[in-house]
């Protein structure tokens, strides 16, 4: 009975004091750099992110982000290509501010560091050797070095189709095939289905895109292989395309092919954050030490087919496709 009474006290006590003195769940913190990029060999530039954590005192709702909560003024960002224990490139990136949409965000600034790719950095964009590694390294002053390191990815060779396009026939218990090696841990293929809609007054060029093929780690091993059937392409253009009454009709362009790979360390982040904690808050990766973010490499690289005579025939008249409004010419 004793222990009872005090645990009610201290219940009405807690009360008491709660209501003369109100507790504020936000703790002070430093700003933490806040580093998002991803190496890609096939692009034009290497681009990082850099920004910084902040705290609302108001809630997302009331209350806008302020611009200094987003930039670090004086901060250098920096590549360095290693092989083992020697360094044979380095660079560092220029500052490009990249205009966003209004909104919670303000438009800028949204600060971006980029490094092109030409003749004085082709060594941070040339395919990599064994033991090869991209280190970044982010000076900010009066922060201690925020740093963070990958493996870059070697390009991603198409056998099939041919680089500059070929016409696909599926007919007659055909199919065809899709083949292309790759590095990385995920791999991951795209159909785009290009086409055009003609109006009495004008032509619009539109395409539709869906997921083909991907890997599972530690049971695809590349070279990857992938048939398409007539019938199965079929059943997926109806699947992703309506109908459009406004349109006189349609005609087929190409079906371009999209093929993209990443490292372990991208396809951890993307894996984790689809685990959802109790509180919603999620699990975090982050590969940035001093910091918080992702530092990783992926690689892309795109072909395309065309169809012939007969599956042209089969999208204009055929079961699944015929209420969309294609030529087959």
């Amino acid at each position: 009975m004793n222990s009872l009474k005090y645990i009610l006290t201290s219940f009405i006590l807690i009360l008491f004091f709660s209501c003369e003195n109100e507790l504020d769940p936000v703790l002070p913190m430093d700003p933490v750099p806040v580093v998002y990029g991803l190496l890609d060999n096939s692009d034009t530039a290497h681009w990082v992110k850099l920004t910084k954590s902040f705290i609302l005192d108001k809630g997302l709702v009331s209350q806008n982000i302020s611009t200094d909560s987003l930039v670090f003024p004086g901060a250098r960002v920096f590549l360095e290509r290693w092989n083992g224990d020697y360094i044979f490139d380095r660079a560092e990136l220029i500052p490009y501010d990249i205009l966003r949409e209004d909104g919670l965000f303000p438009s800028t600034p949204n600060p971006h560091f980029y490094l092109p790719k030409n003749e004085s950095t082709m060594g941070l964009f040339s395919d990599p050797n064994p033991n090869d590694v991209v280190k970044l390294i982010i000076d900010i002053p009066g922060q201690p070095v925020v740093f963070s390191q990958t493996i870059p990815l070697g390009p991603i060779k198409i056998m099939n189709p041919r680089r500059d396009g070929e016409t696909a026939y599926f007919f007659g218990d055909k199919s065809f095939e899709i083949k292309w090696s790759a590095h990385g841990a995920y791999h991951e293929m795209y159909l785009e289905f290009c086409y055009s809609d003609h109006y009495d007054d004008s032509v619009q060029q539109r395409s539709v895109s869906w997921k083909e093929f991907h890997s599972i780690p530690g049971y695809h091993h590349s070279p990857f292989t992938d048939y398409i059937t007539g019938t199965n392409l079929m059943i997926k253009i109806a699947a992703n395309l309506d109908p459009e009454k406004a349109v006189r009709f349609r005609t087929f362009d190409r079906i371009k092919v999209h093929f993209y790979s990443c490292d372990g360390i991208l396809y951890t982040y993307r894996l984790t954050n689809l685990v959802k904690s109790l509180d919603h808050a999620g699990v975090q990766f982050n590969n940035i030490v001093n910091g918080m973010g992702l530092f990783g490499a992926r690689s892309k690289a795109e072909t395309w087919f065309g169809l012939g005579y007969l599956e042209l025939d089969s999208l204009a008249k055929g079961q699944y496709t015929k209420d969309l409004g294609f030529v087959n010419w």
